[in-house]
C-alpha cells in the first residue's frame, strides 16, 4: 500500500507528537508500504515557517531523507486534477494532496475531516 502523508503528519512524526494515531503507526512502520510526502507539503511547511506560523526546524525534505519517506513531485496531471476538484477543497495544498492520492492511488493519512470526506479518496 502507498501512503501519502498530509503535511501535519510529517511534522507530528518528527516531533513524536501524541497526535499520531495508533492506527497510523502499523501501516507507516510496515516496510511493505511506501510512505510518501508531497512536494506540495514541503512548500506548505516552508511558507508557514517563513511567515512565523510554524516553529518547525527541519525541512520536509530532511524529514523524508531521515525516515525514508518517498518524495512525490507535483506533475501537470496532478495539477489538472487538483484544479478540477469540487469547491469543498478550497485550500490549494489540500486540493493537491487529494488530487495526488487519487491520481497515484495512494491512501491519504490525515486528521483533517474535510479531506476524509472527499469523494473517491481512501484515507487512514
Amino acid at each position: 500500500m502507498n501512503l501519502l502523508l498530509d503535511s501535519h503528519l510529517g511534522i507530528w512524526w518528527i516531533e513524536a507528537n501524541a497526535w499520531v494515531k495508533c492506527e497510523w503507526l502499523e501501516p507507516m512502520l510496515d516496510r511493505s508500504n511506501a510512505v510518501c510526502v508531497s512536494a506540495a507539503s514541503a512548500l506548505e511547511i516552508e511558507i508557514k515557517k517563513r511567515s512565523g506560523r510554524l516553529p518547525f526546524g527541519p525541512t520536509l525534505v530532511e524529514v523524508a531523507i531521515q525516515y525514508r519517506f518517498a518524495p512525490v513531485p507535483v506533475s501537470a496531471s496532478d495539477a489538472a486534477r487538483a484544479g478540477s476538484l469540487k469547491r469543498n477543497h478550497i485550500d490549494p495544498f489540500d486540493r493537491m494532496l487529494v488530487a495526488q492520492s487519487l491520481e497515484h492511488r495512494m491512501v491519504l493519512v490525515t486528521d483533517d475531516a474535510l479531506l476524509t470526506s472527499a469523494p473517491g479518496i481512501r484515507t487512514l
